[in-house]
């Protein structure tokens, strides 16, 4: 007889680890708002279908992850979103507007809630302004969710995909349940039979029906231990897709740094920390490709680095295991080229594995020349553990060296003439500036101006690393370094928008967390994502769709101006938007700069600064730039209007 708990296929875990199709999902839209409706209507099925798998794909490296199609059904009330959802087939997911006639949305949910034949629906209001008192009501009515309008589509789509996904993993797991309980029901019910059969036969077995008995009790256990697992695989990817759009930042006081990403996904890696003896390890690397298929390699790399940097292991090792662990997990024609260092402050020195990156640039300030560290052997993920080179390279620094690391989207950078960057004019640079405190900022400068009119090509990543102080040993007893202790950092970031990722990325959010995703910054995190939007926004409505935000002044403005909005946007081909943010630490605080310029014509900026200070409520053209000019320091605008640059001043409080 086959005993439970034997050769059971893991469905469960097969189903976390797909994407499931969600095409043809029903959604019920309750929304008494023509223009709500239309735009809710526009944002979910305005959506390309992908081939016949019906997965999530992409289609190239520059573009999202697109939805598959959905059924759609409205409803005007209450009265008649009831009808609907109990009408087969049932929907499968509710948005639900809060404010309705006759019957508003929480008295809906509820009535859904009561009734049997829905109450498993997933239901996501849709606010305009959702305050704590109203967002618990909804929850305590069993929404799942909450949308506030004006809709944005990432948000939508991203939030009804995320919701749909759950409801189609409910049911699948429901499914499995109910098959594994049918299963073990005639299990046990054969083993009764089998139990009586041996009990006419012979006393004697009933020990191995005491053992069988055993044996489904584990099965039992082990179903459940499935379906534990099969939640927590669940949260886990969760959890590592959020890691891969929120990068780790630096706070080494001694490193400069620019990371540009083609996309909204980076095939760079930058990762510095310090081992067990003080010794500063940094790793510059870069994926093959660019965007999701290239970041995602980046999740075991930084594991290992950390990992075994803390365990005491150094580079060589460090760089054979991570070389290991790609060649088995990624798939042919995806490796990564890299770069280690070791930096040790108490013996002056430097130690480097360099495989597939350009050269390793070390500036002798006291000797005024340029050392130079080549790749020395093929990059990681290709042979091998038993053909892999674990040899370093080693170098002394003196205090004022500096160290000097860039990616091939740096040397390959092209002109309009077909030249390249090239690391001779990295060492140029470095030579040939007379305050080395400023080299970094000469190299993304000449770098900028370098081919400025051609789309990039690859990721962009630098860095300057000045020699480290010896990292002080914590006294006896102590745990941590007081927060208070810790410098704030000053870094600068680079960003180039194109049409491409403007059309379907909405920069800000990611923006916001690569700049201060700092505990000092926290109060103050409000005034910067003003400022960053209204900045932004003003670029993108003005400079590059060429909106007039007078259209607002009018009645039905606001819906007009976003029409129009959605209008350009969906036809941007050209043109672009260039962040340049930095962050200067001062006594008691810093100041944030932003710099942003649009290919845009530009507008009469000096008009709208000499506007007062107060304007009448009923216009609202012009008001983004006179709250900029309340929030920070200084304003400036230059050019024809499409460069301005804005200073925001922050304090401990």
């Amino acid at each position: 007889m086959k005993l439970p708990g034997k050769n059971i296929k893991p469905q469960c875990i097969a189903f976390a680890r797909q994407k499931q199709k969600i095409e043809n999902m029903k959604i019920l839209i309750v929304e008494d708002d023509v223009v709500s409706r239309l735009k809710l209507e526009s944002i979910l099925s305005s959506v390309d279908k992908t081939h016949e798998t019906g997965h999530w794909q992409r289609k190239s490296a520059k573009e999202e992850i697109v939805l598959s199609g959905y059924d759609l059904v409205f409803a005007e009330n209450g009265y008649k979103a009831l009808e609907i959802a109990r009408t087969s087939p049932i929907p499968d997911l509710v948005l639900l507007d809060v404010m309705l006639p006759e019957m508003d949305g929480y008295q809906i949910c509820s009535e859904l809630k009561k009734d049997e034949l829905t109450r498993n629906i997933p239901v996501i209001f849709a606010t305009v302004k959702a305050d704590e008192k109203s967002e618990a009501l909804g929850f305590e009515l069993g929404a799942v969710d909450y949308i506030t309008k004006p809709f944005r589509r990432s948000i939508v789509q991203n939030r009804v995909r995320v919701h749909l996904e759950l409801k189609r993993y409910r049911d699948h797991l429901e499914t499995i349940i109910d098959e594994r309980t049918a299963q073990l029901k005639k299990e046990v019910e054969e083993r009764k039979q089998a139990q009586l059969l041996l009990q006419k036969a012979n006393d004697e077995l009933e020990i191995k029906v005491e053992e069988r008995t055993e044996e489904l009790q584990n099965a039992l256990r082990q179903v459940a231990y499935r379906n534990q697992e099969l939640e927590q695989e669940h949260a886990f990817a969760e959890n590592v897709f959020a890691n891969i759009i929120n990068p780790r930042f630096l706070d080494a006081v001694n490193i400069k740094y620019l990371i540009s990403p083609l996309s909204v996904f980076n095939g760079d890696l930058l990762l510095v920390t310090r081992n067990l003896s003080g010794q500063q390890f940094i790793i510059l690397g870069d994926f093959t490709g660019h965007g999701l298929r290239a970041a995602i390699g980046a999740i075991p790399v930084a594991d290992i680095f950390y990992d075994m940097t803390e365990r005491g292991f150094f580079i060589d090792d460090i760089a054979c295991a991570i070389n290991s662990k790609l060649k088995k997990t990624l798939p042919t024609g995806l490796f990564l080229c890299a770069c280690l260092i070791a930096i040790d402050p108490l013996r002056n020195m430097v130690s480097i594995w360099n495989g597939g990156m350009p050269d390793v640039l070390i500036y002798d300030e006291n000797k005024k020349v340029v050392k130079r560290f080549p790749s020395h052997t093929v990059p990681l993920g290709i042979v091998g553990k038993d053909k892999f080179n674990k040899e370093i390279k080693i170098a002394r620094i003196d205090n004022h060296d500096r160290i000097y690391m860039v990616s091939d989207g740096v040397v390959e950078k092209l002109d309009s003439n077909g030249e390249y960057f090239g690391e001779k004019s990295i060492e140029e640079c470095i030579l040939n500036t007379p305050d080395s405190n400023m080299i970094f900022d000469e190299i993304l400068a000449k770098l900028d101006i370098f081919g400025k009119n051609l789309p990039a090509k690859d990721d962009v990543t630098i860095i300057e690393i000045s020699s480290p102080s010896v990292k002080p040993r914590k006294k006896a007893g102590t745990d941590s370094i007081d927060e208070k202790e810790k410098p704030v950092m000053e870094w600068k970031v680079v960003l180039e928008l194109n049409a491409s990722v403007l059309r379907t990325t909405d920069p800000i959010p990611m923006l916001m967390q690569l700049v201060v995703n700092r505990e000092e910054f926290k109060t103050h995190k409000g005034d910067v994502f003003t400022v960053l939007s209204e900045i932004l926004t003003n670029s993108l409505d003005h400079g590059l769709l060429g909106l007039d935000s007078a259209l607002k002044n009018s009645p039905n403005g606001f819906a007009k101006y976003y029409q129009e909005r959605q209008k350009a946007l969906t036809f941007l081909e050209t043109g672009g938007i260039r962040v340049d943010m930095g962050h200067v630490p001062m006594d008691k605080g810093g100041k944030f700069i932003f710099k942003v310029e649009d290919t845009g014509p530009g507008f009469d900026y000096q008009e709208v600064l000499s506007r007062p200070a107060i304007t009448p409520s009923s216009l609202f053209s012009g008001r983004g730039i006179l709250i900029l000019r309340s929030m920070c320091e200084s304003l400036v605008y230059k050019g024809n209007g499409n460069k301005v640059e804005a200073v925001y001043v922050w304090h401990d409080d």
